[in-house]
């Protein structure tokens, strides 16, 4: 590569990443697998404030019992998919992001799919996974194909397939669940008990 050259690899690469919408720049520079931050979409993060969130972008509000839903007054484009509708939930109480969707096209899916895998490696679980069954009783059990990202922490960021909702559309969803870390890594450890205590039964 030339000197002249790597200012616009530089440049290339950079909107490439704005273009994914999800920001791994914290995680570079050393934040923790708890951090929210390499969960972001498109700017918002599952916990962000709405001043923050505002300053991103939203528009459309309307308040719920519990909830206000807004949406991105921008689509997003990953992989020359560009985003067909988004619902940024926050907590009427909290005002912080609950959750961020944005809706794709079917025929979406498996270039979404790649762009993630580009960008944050294979993904943590997928159908089959307590995971991505965990994730799906929280109100998203026609999602299918799933693919499920996780870093130890609350937040999950997951790709459904158009299963969901049988609407036959593509859904990229970042949300958060108190408690979430901890107990998918007590279920886990209590597996791999499992799975060591049979193993060693029938090595006998």
């Amino acid at each position: 590569m030339t000197t002249r050259s790597a200012p616009l690899y530089q440049a290339v690469a950079t909107i490439a990443m704005a273009l994914l919408g999800v920001c791994l720049a914290r995680e570079a520079s050393g934040a923790s697998a708890k951090d929210a931050g390499w969960a972001s979409v498109a700017g918002y993060r599952p916990g962000m404030g709405k001043e923050d969130a505002r300053k991103v972008g939203l528009a459309d509000c309307k308040a719920g019992p519990s909830m206000v839903e807004c949406k991105a007054p921008r689509p997003l484009n990953i992989a020359g998919a560009p985003s067909t509708d988004s619902r940024i939930a926050l907590d009427e109480r909290t005002g912080r992001i609950e959750s961020v969707e944005f809706q794709f096209s079917k025929g979406a899916y498996q270039a979404v799919a790649a762009a993630l895998v580009a960008r944050l490696g294979e993904a943590t679980a997928e159908d089959g996974d307590f995971r991505a069954d965990e994730w799906r009783r929280a109100g998203r059990g026609s999602c299918a194909p799933v693919l499920i990202w996780h870093r130890g922490g609350d937040e999950v960021l997951a790709l459904c397939g158009a299963g969901w909702r049988r609407n036959g559309l593509t859904y990229l969803v970042a949300d958060r669940q108190p408690g979430r870390g901890k107990a998918w890594s007590e279920i886990a450890a209590v597996r791999a008990k499992s799975d060591h205590d049979s193993a060693s039964f029938n090595s006998k």
